[in-house]
Order: C-alpha cells, then structure tokens, then sequence
C-alpha cells in the first residue's frame, strides 16, 4: 500500500508589534519562532517553497 500526504498551505500575512510575544505551543509546534524576513530566505532552515511566499513580503 502506498500512502500519499496531500498539504494545503496558505500564506497569511500578521502585522504585529516588534515586541509581541509568541504564544506557547503543544510539543510538535515547540519550534516555532518569529524570523526576519532576510533571516528567513537565507536559512536553508526554511524550505524553497515557503521562501517563494516570503520572497513578495521582502
């Protein structure tokens, strides 16, 4: 049996204050973080995909 994963994405843009905090989150979200734009395209962290939204908000 061949299992296949199907993601939907949708890219969402938050104007926030420089010091808002980011929410605590459950174990499988533990890494989550706010990046800088630059910081963000520059990481081989995030993948391409992703980096294809980030690249219109620069």
């Amino acid at each position: 049996m061949v299992v296949s994963t199907h993601y939907v994405v949708l890219g969402h843009v938050l104007h926030l204050s420089a010091d808002f905090a980011v929410p605590s989150c459950d174990a499988q979200h533990a890494e989550l973080r706010w990046w800088p734009l630059a910081d963000a395209l520059a990481s081989a962290q995030v993948h391409g995909f992703t980096k294809d939204y980030l690249v219109d908000l620069n």
